[in-house]
């Protein structure tokens, strides 16, 4: 049985890249569909809002009305109730698809010396945005050969986890191993 020597101290001559995904086609995708639903979920909302009329003063049995009839005539409550709900729904989808891109790991570059990790991601419409963190401020909550298709990474004083793509590929698979990829009490 041989065993391997690996360089886990991280120290890097010169700026390395470790992870590269690239797929922003597929994150404008997602900001388009999130601005064609809001608008759609917005019009809903506001259709419901001015379109739908209460039910005519006198008319007490509505099973006579035909069906379109008695889809347009709803009491008061229930018009404001839907039109609220449209808009919420439309508002909660736009903040997801704004988001998600921010989240997703497009390239990781351990910088010289191998204390900071560049860290770029995806941004609204196809976009990216950069940031570098110390590498003692990454931890990963589970290993590359782990189950699933993603890589949960939380980055110190951040809200929510960044994903790391596994189909995505990783030059240095030593350094992300040892160096990135590490679980860290934060």
């Amino acid at each position: 049985m041989q065993s391997k020597t690996f360089n886990i101290s991280g120290a890097v001559k010169t700026d390395t890249l470790i992870f590269a995904h690239h797929n922003a086609a597929f994150y404008k995708t997602i900001s388009y569909f999130g601005i064609f639903q809001m608008g759609m979920w917005s019009y809903l909302s506001l259709f419901a809002f001015q379109q739908l009329k209460a039910v005519p003063i006198g008319v007490q049995d509505m099973s006579e009305m035909p069906w379109y009839k008695r889809l347009l005539y709803k009491q008061g409550h229930y018009k404001n109730a839907l039109s609220l709900l449209s808009f919420i729904v439309g508002g909660v989808v736009f903040f997801i698809t704004f988001t998600y891109p921010r989240r997703v790991i497009k390239s990781l570059w351990l910088l010289k010396g191998g204390d900071q990790v560049k860290i770029t991601t995806y941004s609204w419409l196809g976009k990216s945005r950069t940031f570098t963190k110390p590498v003692n401020h990454l931890s990963c909550m589970e290993s590359r050969s782990g189950k699933g298709p993603h890589i949960p990474m939380k980055i110190k004083d951040t809200n929510f986890y960044y994903i790391i793509d596994k189909q995505g590929s990783f030059p240095k698979t030593d350094l992300f191993d040892f160096v990135v990829g590490v679980k860290r009490k934060l």
